[in-house]
């Protein structure tokens, strides 16, 4: 049995959030999917880390605009590892909902 994990949500104008979940089980990241919506306008960035390693992109940040993109992985993880999300909105006039599937199989 696999287990998602969500992450992220409403990204306030001009902030910076982290966002963290316990994997509640041994096996491997497997999927990321990262949903920008219309108007992000590639003015949000997202980086998806196992504990202090960042997985998703390599290094630096994703941002697009009205995409919803799925990655392929293969992260090995142990039960009570952290799963985060960092998200950062540098649009200084609207808030964006932008999230993070992640599937531990």
């Amino acid at each position: 049995m696999s287990q998602t994990v969500n992450l992220g949500g409403n990204i306030a104008s001009l902030t910076e959030s982290r966002d963290t979940a316990k994997v509640l089980k041994d096996g491997n990241i497997t999927q990321a999917i990262v949903h920008f919506p219309p108007g992000a306008n590639g003015l949000v960035d997202v980086a998806v880390f196992r504990n202090t390693e960042q997985i998703l992109p390599q290094s630096g940040f994703i941002a697009l605009d009205d995409a919803t993109p799925a990655y392929a992985l293969n992260v090995p993880t142990k039960i009570g590892d952290d799963v985060s999300a960092i998200f950062k909105n540098t649009d200084s006039a609207n808030a964006h909902r932008v999230t993070v599937q992640i599937t531990v199989s």
